[in-house]
């Protein structure tokens, strides 16, 4: 039976003047129901692109190449990565099939290969001609109808192929590994007595491999409770090299069964049909972290417990030994971190979130500020335990008339390849309450509310502390995309998906009243979060509470939406996400249709087409000065050197800061001290980047895709995003952000890194415009 997990085509061509024929191709995939897989979806990786490729392309059946006249981006060789792509695929013994533009169709000037990448176009050309069949094509329709053609044959013949291995199973061979076929680890496979024998294991042995498995899944972010799939599981285990055979087990299902509750063990199973199969799911049941008992701040650790950051701390500690949640000392474990700086990782969005809620403090204090909360916390047992999540107060304030605290998060990191990097620590920060606890003059802790609306989902539900095997379901259940922006390592991986769920479920929360802003002279200012709310339209809630849906916006190959679920017990309290659905398959779409009468919504941006399209006519207005200023490290490092390298002593620190990177922040801050003093030096920079507006208007009237449209949680408008080309005219590498207001003129506001600003325009729609487009 032919599986969506089955059959992968690589999708290979130049992007830029191809686009319209990639479309075409995905389309004709899709309606085979296969999974169409493009280099660009890959995110970053720290291997090269040519290892990635050849492990990504070793996954696929088949392999399409689409040529035009653009032998496109080279690679550091000056081969193109289309060519390394079809090499790989050669390699990898894919069924390579050919697809070459026709010389007879039309092309836009600017999309024919000139000087020497013609030439190399050409022999790539040659060596498809003699090595391929070749198919031609003139326009995108055509291009669709020979790659549905083409691979409805294959498929037929694959369906004669699995008709005699259905006869002969031993004809896939011993492992049958080749393209996804035959993969225990990788398949939820029948439950046996009998599949084979399990090992023999010493009840030290066996003890030591459990640890191993509950290590695995704790570093992954599995909690207690959490519903896995026995694929998932496998990968993990196998990632971090506890593999199945090399235990001597005779399947992977064998060996997790091996720990099932039952047996002593933390696992439970649960036997589904999903996805048009049977599969069996793995519930973590979990077992008591055992620790030891806390330890005294060690003496490398410096902290001034008598200065403004350590009495407030101190002062911190005290309050939250007080509340219920620490009302028990917890102990430590073992490999608990000393101390912050040594030990644990604060990714920038952690800093910048916990620095929000600072009073008289800000982003440059957050490093001391949770080292000496640390510290203290640890000292005097004001830790508690969430699996292997470390919790503790932070203060955000040294004023004893407006002391607060909110709850950091802390957890190890991932292990494997990653701990080479240089940058690498064992925990890292991975959750930020944006409950602040206020200590009143008693010393009690009251706890008040600091909301804002991209954090509705995380108040609503565990969704920020939920495992990432959730994320992992939703994109194997939806159309194949480009979720990771950022290079894996510490924290979660995929940055875009994260944030475009904040993002959706934020419109769906102002939608429904969940989102709300405060009346005039009510004590609460600016924006609310309902915590009455009873269920709308779009987040919907079954008739007694307990269970939640809403619409994510992406659809599944069969163009299905996909719903978000969410459970919590007696009726109040916060949400568990439980996982992602369409109506017509799994349990988890029978529970919906069973406890929602109505189906949710999808969020909606605009009520006319009209409201998507940027207006040329009008006035566009931008603060220059407040943009520049305001968000000096947005800018490219080019344009600074260009605008401002010829000042007395800049030259150098630009030559430095190309040497090592890391001096950037020093850079950034004398660039701001000389613009402010300096009014020629601001002007320099803002007639560069009046330059690059202009140009930007120009484009947008030449081509209206230009104009991207994205989405502003906070206010819950709309903008547009026009690409700034400020290093060279003809490469966007910024964007600003341009709002439409009252009076009909456009203001632009801000400025965006493009890998910002593609996660803005993502909560509206994958960006259509060729500027910005994920990283290849």
């Amino acid at each position: 039976m032919l599986t969506l997990k089955d059959y992968r085509v690589f999708v290979s061509s130049t992007s830029m003047d191809l686009q319209e024929q990639r479309e075409a191709a995905f389309r004709a995939i899709t309606r085979l129901e296969l999974i169409p897989v493009v280099m660009e979806g890959f995110g970053a990786h720290t291997h090269s692109p040519i290892e990635v490729c050849r492990s990504k392309v070793g996954e696929c059946r088949y392999f399409v190449l689409i040529v035009g006249f653009m032998y496109g981006s080279t690679y550091e060789d000056g081969k193109s990565f289309t060519e390394h792509e079809y090499e790989c695929a050669v390699d990898a013994g894919a069924k390579i099939k050919v697809f070459m533009m026709s010389d007879d169709a039309v092309v836009r000037g600017a999309f024919i290969e000139k000087g020497a990448g013609a030439e190399k176009l050409e022999a790539f050309k040659r060596r498809l001609r003699t090595n391929h069949t070749v198919q031609y094509f003139e326009t995108a329709d055509q291009l669709g109808t020979l790659i549905k053609d083409t691979l409805s044959e294959e498929l037929r013949k694959r369906d004669h192929d699995e008709e005699r291995h259905e006869k002969d199973p031993r004809g896939r061979g011993e492992h049958g590994r080749g393209h996804g076929e035959g993969n225990e680890e990788g398949r939820g496979s029948e439950r046996t007595s009998g599949g084979g024998d399990v090992p023999h294991r010493t009840a030290d042995s066996r003890e030591q491999l459990g640890a191993s498995i509950e290590r695995v899944l704790l570093a992954a972010g599995v909690k207690a409770g959490a519903e896995l799939a026995t694929a998932w599981v496998g990968k993990a285990l196998a990632d971090a090299g506890v593999r199945w055979n090399e235990q001597g087990y005779p399947k992977l299902k064998a060996m997790l069964q091996d720990f099932d509750v039952e047996n002593g063990g933390f696992f439970r199973f649960r036997d589904v049909v999903q996805n048009g199969g049977k599969q069996t799911l793995v519930t973590y049941v979990g077992r008591k972290v055992e620790c030891k008992a806390p330890r005294p701040v060690p003496a490398s650790v410096k902290v001034d417990r008598d200065g403004p950051l350590g009495r407030a701390a101190s002062a911190a500690c005290e309050a939250a030994l007080r509340s219920p949640e620490y009302a028990e000392p917890a102990a430590l474990p073992d490999d608990a971190p000393e101390s912050v700086s040594a030990s644990v990782n604060v990714p920038k969005s952690m800093r910048a979130r916990l620095a929000s809620l600072l009073k008289g403090l800000d982003e440059k204090d957050v490093p001391e500020l949770v080292e000496t909360a640390w510290a203290l916390a640890r000292e005097r047992s004001a830790v508690r335990h969430d699996g292997e999540r470390l919790l503790f107060p932070v203060p955000v304030s040294t004023d004893a008339a407006s002391l607060g605290y909110v709850e950091l998060t802390i957890m190890p990191s991932v292990k494997g390849e990653l701990e080479a990097k240089e940058w690498y620590k064992p925990w890292f920060v991975c959750f930020v309450s944006m409950r602040v606890t206020s200590v009143g003059a008693t010393g009690a802790p009251v706890r008040t509310e600091a909301f804002r609306p991209i954090d509705a989902l995380g108040r609503f539900s565990d969704f920020s502390r939920a495992a990432e095997t959730l994320l992992d379901q939703l994109v194997e259940l939806a159309l194949d995309e480009q979720w990771s922006w950022f290079a894996p390592s510490v924290g979660r991986r995929r940055v875009i998906l994260e944030n475009y769920l904040r993002a959706t479920f934020a419109r769906l929360a102002w939608e429904d009243g969940l989102i709300r802003r405060g009346r005039a002279g009510a004590p609460a200012k600016g924006v609310m979060f309902d915590e009455g709310f009873a269920g709308g339209s779009h987040v919907c809630l079954s008739s007694d509470g307990t269970f939640a849906a809403f619409n994510t916006g992406l659809i599944s190959e069969s163009f299905n939406d996909i719903y978000a679920c969410l459970r919590r017990s007696g009726g109040s309290g916060e949400f568990s996400c439980v996982g992602f659905c369409t109506v017509e398959r799994s349990d988890l779409s029978r529970e919906l249709i069973r406890k929602i009468p109505r189906l949710p919504l999808r969020a909606r941006y605009f009520t006319k087409i009209g409201e998507l399209l940027y207006d040329p006519e009008r006035t566009l207005v931008s603060n220059v000065e407040h943009i520049l200023v305001g968000n000096l490290e947005r800018l490219p490092v080019a344009f600074l050197r260009r605008e401002l390298g010829g000042l007395p002593g800049l030259a150098e620190l630009f030559d430095s800061v190309e040497r090592d990177g890391s001096q950037r922040g020093v850079l950034l801050a004398r660039l701001r001290q000389t613009i402010t003093a300096d009014r020629m030096a601001l002007e320099s920079l803002e007639n560069g980047f009046r330059t690059a507006v202009e140009r930007s208007k120009k484009l947008v009237e030449w081509d209206y895709k230009m104009a991207v449209p994205s989405y502003y949680p906070t206010k819950n408008r709309m903008n547009f995003l026009l690409p700034l080309c400020l290093s060279s005219p003809h490469a966007a590498d910024a964007a600003l952000v341009v709002e439409l207001l009252e009076s009909g003129n456009y203001e632009g506001q801000t400025i965006l890194t493009l890998s910002q600003a593609y996660i803005d325009a993502r909560c509206i729609a994958r960006p259509a415009s060729e500027w910005l487009r994920p990283p290849r």
